[in-house]
């Protein structure tokens, strides 16, 4: 199959500059908005083209879990987290940086010295507290019979995010619509990500034999919505773009002409006459 590259005038005459209009929440949905209001879309959807085949294969397999999606679209084609990609959709890189640590607690802890590293050093006091009060909980699933069970601490895994925000005045505009309990609390609260003392941060741990981080499910459309409403009341001045939505259909196509190959195939065995492929 060949694939041709749609420069921005062209997506922009195939398609509806009015954004994106889906009946239900998907996945698809999900990905396209995202993609659709980074600042630098264009760059994004020429990725998407060049990994087609491996973007129908995740819309093949319906993956709504959010550490597959991160995992093999994220990370695999933008070399990126997908919260990254999830605030970069409202707000500017520059604005912003996710500051994170995700290891497995036996990588964090000092046999030498018998005890864990510091993980509080680049982040600011208000939430220091926090963040050791919860590092202290995942710290004490490693200890069995009061001693260091260095088994168990390789096979749990801590992560953590905190949002620092740059800029002050886009931060105070969330701070206040997160505690209003408007779209930014509704985007944060699907991805676990809460506000303390003024700062936006997401702590989890698990065990990687108990399935890990995987299996963690949002509301696509809630997501969704939330991000074409942030861009209206943050005033981006962005626009969804249409591009993405023709790279998904070109996706979705593979998927349907192969299925269409595979079942032509499967009929044909399932005839008694002898048949060469």
């Amino acid at each position: 199959m060949v694939v041709f590259k749609l420069s921005e005038d062209l997506r922009q005459y195939f398609t509806d500059e009015d954004g994106p209009e889906f009946v239900e929440s998907s996945m698809e949905r999900f990905i396209e908005t995202v993609i659709g209001y980074q600042q630098d879309s264009d760059d994004e959807i020429d990725i998407l083209e060049d990994y087609l085949e491996e973007l129908s294969e995740i819309l093949e397999n319906d993956i709504y879990d959010i550490e597959s999606l991160n995992i093999h679209l994220f990370h695999d084609m933008f070399n990126s987290s997908i919260y990254h990609y999830i605030f970069g959709s409202f707000m500017n890189w520059d604005d912003f940086e996710l500051v994170e640590v995700d290891a497995m607690l036996g990588y964090m802890y000092d046999e030498i010295t018998g005890e864990f590293i510091d993980i509080t050093s680049n982040i600011p006091e208000q939430i220091k507290k926090e963040v050791n009060r919860f590092y202290e909980q995942a710290k004490y699933e490693c200890f069995y019979e009061g001693k260091f069970d260095s088994y168990s601490a390789e096979t749990i895994n801590f992560r953590m995010y905190w949002l620092k925000i740059k800029n002050k005045k886009l931060a105070r505009m969330l701070r206040k619509n997160y505690q209003e309990r408007g779209t930014v609390y509704d985007l944060f609260d699907q991805f676990d990500f809460y506000m303390c003392n003024g700062q936006f941060i997401y702590m989890q741990y698990a065990c990687i034999e108990a399935n890990g981080f995987y299996e963690k499910y949002i509301e696509s459309g809630i997501v969704s919505e939330a991000i074409v409403e942030l861009n209206e009341i943050l005033n981006t001045k962005r626009y969804f773009n249409p591009g993405i939505s023709l790279v998904m259909d070109e996706a979705l196509e593979m998927i349907t002409d192969e299925s269409g190959i595979i079942s032509k195939i499967l009929g044909i065995l399932s005839t008694e006459k002898e048949v060469i492929i």
